[in-house]
This record gives structure tokens, C-alpha cells and sequence, in this order.
């Protein structure tokens, strides 16, 4: 019975220390400086959140005006191209004093709409709105993860929350922007006439911003695991 008192006494003792111990190294961390590098991209990450958060309000506004039918102005707005585009002219290339012919093919580019319909100025608006909501969730998210990386708190639950919403978010804005591009080519581009352009059925598959999300999303997952052997270090104290 004594022994077991005693055992129970040691095992509190321990605990003690080891809470203690815990809480001392925890704000030892929050308080050392964070490497330059670190902190370089920490500010580029605060002024890209509020320039995106002032962009973002730029297009509400905007929305608003083209939503109510205030928006005076003639509306010419530049949008890529979902498809690749073949030029049917064929131009000339001088070169060494000789003249060849040449052609441009699988180009890239943005479309010019001089005059367009209102009811695809509200659909360019809304898509442009949406888009913008995702970026800029995303960027919320990666600025939260790099003040804790700022903080030297870099195996939190909340850095892997905060990698997993980024890894989810830019996941969402794939499927978006894949959904977004074959309406645009189905319903709007495969309606245009061009003498000397001929469209391509190449699309744009966008599979940078997936291989970006499956990156981070695998960037959590390693994180899971610095954090459990975190514990498991501090438990063997």
C-alpha cells in the first residue's frame, strides 16, 4: 500500500515536470526568432492577403454595378482561351538572307470581347467572383499556416489543418476551373467565326493546380507524422 502511494506520488511528480517542461519549450519556441527566409515569405504572404482581399472587393463592387445594369461604361474583357489555337495564314521567316515560310499552331492566347451580351457579362462576373473566393480562402489559410511557421509552432494540429484546407481548396478550384473552361468552350468559343483561325481541340487541362494540391495534401500527411513523434518524444522525457 505504501509502494503504491509512493509510485502514485512519483508518477504526479513526473507529470508535473513533464507539463512544465513542455509549456517552457513551447514558449521558448514562440519566442525565438524565426530564420530569414521564414519571415521574407511571411511578408510577401501578408501583403498578397490583403492585396487579394483589395482585389476581391474591387470585384464585388464591380459585380454589384454589372448586376444592376450600372455599369455605363462599354464592357471589353480578356479571357483565355480554353482551346489551342492554329493560324491558317502563312507567314515568312528571313533568315542567313533566305526566306522561309512558316506557320503558327497549338497557340495559346486570350479572347477580346469588343461588345458583348449582358447576360454574359453577369456569367464572366459570377465566374470571376468564384474564382476569386477560392483564392482567396486559400490564401487565408496558407497566411494562418505561415504565422504559426513564424511562431516555430511547425508540427500543430492547426498547420496540418491549415495545409489540408489549401490541399482541398486548390483541389476545388481544379474542378472549378475544369467545369468553368468546357462550358466557355462549348457554349461561347465553338460559336466563333474566324477567317485565318482555326480552333483546336487541345484543352487546357490545368493539372499543375492538382498536382499542387496532392503535393500539399501529402505535405500534411508528413506533418501528421512529425507531430506524433513530437508527443512521443515528450512522453519519453
Amino acid at each position: 500500500m505504501i509502494n503504491d502511494k509512493k509510485y502514485l506520488v512519483n508518477n504526479k511528480k513526473n507529470y508535473r515536470f513533464e507539463v512544465e517542461f513542455y509549456h517552457k519549450n513551447k514558449s521558448k519556441m514562440k519566442n525565438k526568432k524565426a530564420p530569414l527566409s521564414i519571415r521574407i515569405i511571411y511578408v510577401l504572404t501578408e501583403i498578397s492577403f490583403v492585396l487579394s482581399v483589395l482585389i476581391t472587393l474591387v470585384i464585388i463592387l464591380f459585380s454589384l454595378l454589372v448586376y444592376t445594369g450600372n455599369f455605363k461604361k462599354d464592357f471589353k474583357f480578356h479571357v483565355n482561351m480554353p482551346v489551342e489555337i492554329n493560324v491558317l495564314d502563312i507567314g515568312n521567316f528571313n533568315f542567313n538572307e533566305s526566306r522561309w515560310e512558316v506557320e503558327i499552331v497549338e497557340a495559346k492566347g486570350k479572347i477580346h470581347f469588343i461588345d458583348i451580351a449582358p447576360v454574359l457579362k453577369k456569367w464572366f462576373v459570377s465566374a470571376l467572383l468564384i474564382a476569386m473566393s477560392f483564392l482567396l480562402l486559400m490564401m487565408w489559410n496558407f497566411r494562418n499556416f505561415m504565422l504559426n511557421i513564424k511562431k516555430g509552432m511547425y508540427f500543430e494540429v492547426k498547420n496540418i489543418r491549415y495545409l489540408k484546407y489549401i490541399a482541398f481548396t486548390l483541389l476545388g478550384l481544379w474542378i472549378y476551373t475544369r467545369i468553368y473552361m468546357d462550358i466557355f468552350y462549348r457554349r461561347i468559343v465553338q460559336n466563333f467565326q474566324f477567317e485565318h483561325i482555326e480552333l483546336t481541340c487541345e484543352k487546357e487541362d490545368y493539372n499543375a493546380v492538382l498536382i499542387a494540391a496532392l503535393f500539399l495534401y501529402m505535405l500534411a500527411h508528413i506533418f501528421t507524422q512529425g507531430s506524433k513523434l513530437t508527443e512521443e518524444a515528450k512522453l519519453t522525457i
